[in-house]
């Protein structure tokens, strides 16, 4: 069955609709507007699928309101719309043009449908971003502290702190509460702790940013995360490989983790230790840590039988 590929530019009071061989048209980003939306793409007939760009949170109504009426939705990195509608040659930016680049997209590229996620994992996605908050919140303020000179600024500013650790702490106690209240995550959250210097943050960022984990494979796990080498070589050229793209909030997680094993797992530590001996800087040697962290937890929620090794 062909499908009818929908372009849609969200943004925080609008949606910009283009269906193919219309103008594009444009809604309000309520609830009204999208329920008035949803049913005009129902209309349509046949099978709908809308492409829309992640943009931190606007989206999100929408497309739970495609999802419950089983209407499929590609929910894709705004990186990927930009660099095609350069590649068709359109430099201007107006968002009845990216609604319409965001359709041609779709027809051209055919992308999978995002799946629906779980309530949990939207509950557990949101207080995880709010910890995240919070820890720029307590390292920025730490750093003005230091430059302040009046005294009764800086009793404040160690109040506001004390508050802001005490919030976070609170916040990692519902997350954990969260975790044991869905036996499948307490579950991937248990299976991934087996891993000296995975905790209880890192397994739930894990279940939270990459909820296919355990479901993919080595190259499939590492480049989802951003963590696959690139090539970068021309004719006999060859440069050095880097990598690129990903999930940012999956490689903030496994950073900290990363550098927990490399010290802790005796194991990881050794393949660390002879990454440095051979001259690799230090942050090239923790990257190849957290792709080795990335494919360690992919396997062990895959595969109820894989054992950790143990050094000789």
């Amino acid at each position: 069955m062909n499908k009818t590929y929908i372009g849609v530019d969200v943004s925080k009071d609008t949606l910009e609709v283009f269906i193919p061989g219309r103008k594009s048209s444009q809604c309000v980003n309520d609830k009204a507007g999208i329920s008035r939306l949803v049913k005009a793409l129902q209309s349509l007939g046949g099978a709908i699928h809308v492409i829309c760009e992640a943009t931190g949170g606007y989206e999100r109504d929408l497309a739970n309101a495609l999802w419950d009426t089983n209407m499929a939705v590609s929910i894709i990195n705004p990186r990927q719309a930009h660099d095609f509608a350069r590649s068709r040659g359109r430099l201007a930016k107006t968002d009845s043009i990216d609604a319409r680049s965001l359709c041609e997209y779709g027809q051209a590229n055919e992308p999978a449908a995002t799946p629906k996620p779980e309530l949990g994992q939207q509950e557990l996605t949101e207080l995880l971003d709010l910890r995240a908050h919070l820890i720029g919140m307590r390292i920025r303020l730490k750093h003005q502290i230091r430059h302040l000179r009046d005294q009764e600024s800086i009793n404040q500013s160690n109040e506001l702190l004390k508050l802001i650790i005490s919030q976070q702490k609170k916040l990692e106690d519902r997350i954990a509460e969260k975790i044991n209240a869905d036996s499948e995550m307490k579950r991937k959250t248990e299976r991934m702790k087996e891993v000296s210097g995975v905790g209880d943050i890192t397994a739930a960022s894990m279940i939270a940013y990459m909820p296919e984990l355990g479901k993919l494979s080595r190259r499939q796990a590492s480049s989802l995360a951003g963590l696959a080498p690139m090539n970068h070589d021309s004719g006999k050229m060859r440069g050095k490989r880097f990598i690129s793209g990903g999930r940012h909030k999956v490689r903030r997680a496994l950073f900290m983790a990363a550098v927990g094993i490399s010290q802790f797992d005796s194991v990881a530590k050794a393949a660390y230790q002879a990454l440095r001996n051979k001259g690799k800087p230090w942050k090239v040697a923790i990257t190849a840590m957290m792709r080795h962290l990335i494919i360690l937890l992919n396997e062990l929620l895959k595969n109820p039988k894989f054992k950790l090794q143990t050094a000789p």
